[in-house]
């Protein structure tokens, strides 16, 4: 009588991706350290069946790159060991893009594949695993078959560990999709434990009918560019054995694609799972504070060893609480909004219309005009920078940067058709960022200035259109739950002293915030935000007069009434704003009229506030300069702290690309300066970033009551020569 030993399916699948805005030297590093040693083990083991999935960003750098790794792919596509996946082609967080981009991205990447391998993707990799229950519905309607998920989403419903070894059916509204629960004790044993442990694990999941799939699905990166991962992996050959015994063990590990899987045995019942993602992203999404006490209950959860009967209960946040977290997010979030519906209005102009104006050459044109558009928005919709976990994300100003220049890159394209490619000048009242309440924003063919009203009369974003640079992109220092342990190690530290930069902010680093505080407050009290906030003004709100609107020029009445502390004395202040733009020019003209109502006389320090970027800060090519006769600044790079004394002007000059801001104003002052650097966790450990330059005009006011101070300040954005 022969023995026949228990068997299971084991799929093997690796996400590879890189964000738009990478460096190429971090593409390269990437392709040598992890996507190319890879693809050489897994050819050398043509048994082995697996499961890759390539970002459209990476699919095509490594298509116009290195066109011989693409038809190596293909060939182990044609010999069946390989199946490719599809998802969004720039790696959106899908419920986070409208539903007619997160079908036109997928639709992208499978055409794409298709065209480079011949292989039509029938399964997606969803961004981040970022679940909501609507989705089978836009995952459907783009013609995908399956999903894969954590099974962190079934165990949340109550399923069982036994339970998560097959694939099920989901649906919404009668739009079925197939999902395979990805194994999480699968995602920690490889490639960081030993062979022999995945094996073994495996072995507890076989069955004599040997219908079971365990479900292998992760970063590729991992394979290579993670630190000490290319040594372990490559070097000490973990990969070239991990295949080998997969390969001894053939007989009972049967390695699958997922396509092969359900076309032998169907799922095995219906599942409906809740909004999330892994259990480490959920944790991320919640708030410094409750961050830091989920994971303390969490480990609490373990000691107890109540991990299996309590822990699968026990979840964390809610991806899109990231808005809520960093508004800096929820700017760039609410952008891409705004610009998608410019894309759309432009894509459904009819061919009727655009054959009257423009003949059978226009439709053409407009045609490839409507596709760069929704490219560049496309792009602009990167998961990499709206977030924040363990690695850099939102902390990285030129991931940040690139989002931002290609949304206004479609913006612009969609612009440009509708006003005929002329000057112009736009105002809108709306609930631009989605809180509630209105936004005041002016758009030109030079600028876009948002004004959040209920924020300071602030401005929360100035592009600059020419090129598409968004000026304020700058994000304000926040306490993260990993700078606690920081303090109390120096270990995975990249300089000295790290926790000295550990400062944070009582209100948001936006421009044009009004400060009143006493004359003796210092520079490095002000930039620690450590100093003694004399007004309401900062972050309280203002009101708005009605857009004085013509065809040339717009004008804003921001004011508020409120007060300033003098003593034990709360005085009433009103601070009005007038602001001037004008259609074809790159500037912003400020009137500013401080008026003492009370019955005492007013003396402090006023001053606005801009925080601005070029994203480096310690560049050559990127500096301050004076205007005024005499004055030297002497360190002029963008991360530098100073004060001019006596002056009427500062600027910021970027050689790299090409662009020119100057501030002036026409009472003497005196100006402080100094950079914005939060601390970060990134993969080599905690890192200084910096985030822009806060820039502060500021005069000492002597007001007596029922009287006024009336100061005007320029802003004006130039091209120079790169």
């Amino acid at each position: 009588m022969s023995f026949k030993p228990k068997t299971i399916n084991f799929a093997f699948a690796l996400h590879n991706h890189q964000p738009v805005g990478n460096f190429e030297g971090v593409f390269e590093e990437a392709y040598r350290s992890a996507y190319l040693p890879f693809l050489e083990v897994l050819e050398a083991h043509p048994k082995i069946k697996m499961t890759l999935h390539y970002t459209g960003i990476l699919f095509d750098w490594l298509a116009k790159r290195r066109p011989e790794f693409v038809l190596r792919l293909k060939q182990l596509v044609e010999r069946g060991q390989l199946e490719l996946m599809t998802g969004g082609f720039y790696e959106p967080i899908f419920p986070s893009i409208p539903d007619r981009d997160k079908l036109g991205q997928i639709k992208k990447l499978t055409n794409f594949v298709k065209e480079k391998t011949g292989y039509e993707a029938k399964g997606m990799w969803l961004a981040e695993r970022v679940w909501e229950p609507y989705l089978p519905k836009p995952i459907c309607e783009a013609g995908v078959k399956y999903v894969l998920i954590d099974d962190e989403h079934f165990k949340l419903v109550g399923m069982s560990e036994n339970e998560l070894h097959g694939a099920y059916v989901t649906e919404e509204q009668g739009y079925p999709v197939t999902i395979f629960p990805i194994d999480m004790k699968l995602r920690y044993l490889i490639p960081f434990r030993m062979v022999h442990e995945t094996i073994d694990y495996l072995r507890s999941l076989a069955t004599d009918d040997g219908k079971r799939i365990a479900v292998m699905a992760d970063d590729g990166e991992k394979f290579g560019s993670w630190p000490g991962t290319y040594n372990s992996v490559y070097g000490e050959r973990w990969l070239e054995n991990f295949f080998t015994a997969l390969e001894q063990n053939s007989d009972w590990i049967r390695t699958t694609t997922f396509s092969e899987y359900l076309n032998k045995y169907p799922p095995i019942g219906r599942v409906y799972l809740p909004t999330a993602s892994y259990a480490e992203m959920m944790e991320w999404a919640l708030p410094p504070s409750r961050g830091i006490e989920y994971a303390n209950a969490l480990r609490e959860i373990k000691n107890r060893g109540l991990e299996s009967s309590v822990g699968k209960f026990f979840r964390g946040g809610f991806w899109r609480f990231f808005f809520v977290k960093y508004p800096e997010s929820n700017n760039m979030n609410k952008k891409m909004l705004l610009v998608s519906e410019k894309v759309r209005r432009l894509g459904e102009i009819s061919r009727e219309m655009v054959l009257a104006k423009e003949g059978d050459k226009g439709v053409k044109e407009h045609e490839e005009l409507v596709e760069k558009a929704k490219d560049e928005l496309w792009q602009g919709q990167c998961n990499c920078p709206y977030w924040h976990g363990v690695f850099g994300g939102l902390y990285i100003n030129y991931l940040r940067n690139a989002i931002y220049q290609h949304l206004i890159e479609a913006e612009n394209i969609a612009d440009r058709y509708f006003h005929n490619s002329k000057p112009f000048i736009e105002v809108a009242m709306t609930d631009y960022d989605l809180d509630g309440l209105e936004e005041a924003l002016i758009s030109s063919d030079m600028l876009n200035t948002y004004f959040d009203i209920d924020y300071g009369g602030s401005i929360c974003e100035l592009d600059y259109r020419p090129k598409a640079f968004n000026l304020t992109n700058v994000l304000t220092r926040r306490q993260e739950p990993y700078h606690v342990g920081m303090r109390e190690s120096a270990r995975g530290m990249k300089e000295a002293d790290l926790e000295r930069y550990l400062k944070y902010d009582w209100y948001r680093r936006s421009s044009l915030l009004d400060h009143f505080f006493n004359t003796d407050t210092q520079l490095d009290q002000f930039q620690d935000a450590a100093y003694p906030e004399r007004g309401d003004f900062v972050n309280q709100p203002y009101k708005i007069s009605k857009p004085n609107m013509e065809s040339d020029f717009v004008a804003l009445r921001l004011y508020r009434e409120g007060g300033v502390w003098q003593g034990t004395d709360f005085l009433p202040i009103k601070v009005e704003k007038i602001v001037k733009m004008q259609k074809g020019l790159g500037k912003i003209e400020f009137e500013y009229t401080i008026e003492n109502t009370s019955w005492k006389r007013l003396d402090a320090e006023f001053g606005i506030e801009f925080n601005l970027t070029f994203l480096a800060g310690n560049a050559p090519d990127r500096y301050y300069y004076s205007q005024d006769a005499g004055t030297q600044i002497h360190d002029k790079m963008l991360n530098s702290k100073g004060i001019t004394w006596n002056t009427r002007n500062i600027g910021m000059k970027d050689e790299y690309l090409g662009m020119d801001l100057g501030l002036s104003w026409d009472k003497e002052g005196t100006c402080w300066r100094f950079p914005i650097e939060t601390v970060s966790q990134s993969e080599g450990g905690f890192e200084r970033a910096y985030q822009g330059s806060s820039i502060m005009p500021h005069w000492q006011v002597d007001i007596e009551p029922n009287s006024k101070w009336k100061m005007k300040l320029l802003l004006e954005i130039k091209e120079i020569k790169k």
